[in-house]
């Protein structure tokens, strides 16, 4: 509820971070053509941080508008995904989401060695 609030608020920057958290699936497939349609209709501006293929999967969603934060030695660099050549190529078609190509990109390196744990 409180989410939904704060997208009724108007004329101010709103941050939200991990907003699918604790949500179904399915509703989260929902947020961003909602967040879309309060953000026209507020004249908001609207970031959001998340790790959701659900959230990025919305056919609406273009690669210019999502950042990617990757982590190196000398700090984190921030770039739009659009700008990466491989990004680029699979999302010029329109057959895969932003979900499908920037998510498997984010998976820490190594994280298959959790496998070793069980």
């Amino acid at each position: 509820m409180g989410f939904l609030w704060s997208l009724l608020e108007k004329d101010s920057l709103l941050l939200l971070e991990e907003p699918e958290l604790s949500l179904h699936a399915g509703i989260v497939e929902k947020l961003a053509p909602l967040i879309y349609r309060m953000q026209r209709k507020n004249k908001r501006q609207i970031l959001l941080s998340t790790h959701s293929h659900e959230l990025l999967s919305d056919r609406g969603i273009d690669g210019r508008e999502v950042l990617l934060l990757i982590p190196g030695n000398e700090g984190t660099q921030v770039g739009v995904s659009s700008n990466f050549p491989d990004i680029k190529a699979l999302l010029v078609n329109g057959e895969l989401s932003v979900g499908d190509v920037v998510i498997p990109r984010t998976a820490p390196e190594n994280c298959e060695q959790l496998d070793m744990f069980s």
